[in-house]
């Protein structure tokens, strides 16, 4: 089945200083949504922010937020970033706590709730919660750090995601870019993750376009 193709963009790599322009940027270029990079430090070698940031984000956009929990223990803080406004929370298989119990709760509190795998964690490690969940987050590039390079290998990962189910969203995370997104789109995903594509071009607009797979 065809999907609607959905942008969402990440903010990790932005003027802080500066959110509110930011945030009005992504709206302008017609992204989705705004994806935020919740990194702890343990998890991933990186330190991010938290739910104090996230509320103040809330009051900026209108746009949908989606936390990308890149954290140890996510269930312990489930509540923190969906009371802030996020409408979706994705955690990571790779982390600590029962996935059932994270995905029962999250949903408990009327969010979407996805799972990511890393690029080094099979796709088969997620089949036993498709029919539980929203959708499913391949990593293309090792979680912490903003302007890494694409993996190829996600490709297969995408294909074999998407035989297993035609229904279930997938997403994709890190170096997506002009040369890649039609092998992306191709293999089956329907959600596509960015940063440094769109702000680092000039038409802004045009690079969303581009990530959605409109011609000109």
């Amino acid at each position: 089945m065809n999907k609607e193709i959905h942008v969402s963009v990440s903010i990790l790599a932005e003027d802080f200083s500066a959110l509110g322009e930011v945030l009005k940027t992504v709206e302008d270029a017609g992204g989705d949504s705004v994806h935020l990079d919740v990194i702890d430090g343990v998890f991933a070698p990186n330190l991010s922010f938290g739910p104090v940031v996230i509320k103040g984000i809330r009051k900026l956009t209108s746009l949908p937020l989606h936390a990308h929990l890149m954290i140890q223990y996510p269930e312990k803080y489930l509540e923190d970033y969906i009371n802030v406004g996020c409408s979706q929370i994705y955690f990571h298989l790779e982390s600590e706590g029962n996935p059932e119990n994270i995905i029962e709760k999250i949903h408990e509190m009327n969010t979407k709730c996805g799972i990511v795998l890393n690029p080094d964690t099979s796709v088969d490690t997620v089949k036993p919660y498709l029919k539980q969940i929203d959708s499913v987050l391949l990593m293309s590039v090792h979680p912490g750090f903003s302007g890494q390079k694409f993996i190829p290998d996600v490709l297969s990962k995408i294909k074999k995601l998407r035989k297993i189910s035609s229904e279930i969203d997938i997403a994709v995370d890190g170096g997506v870019n002009d040369d890649n997104i039609d092998s992306i789109l191709a293999s089956g995903a329907n959600e596509i993750i960015t940063n440094s594509f769109v702000f680092s071009s000039k038409d802004r607009a045009k690079a969303v376009r581009r990530l959605k797979g409109l011609n000109e």
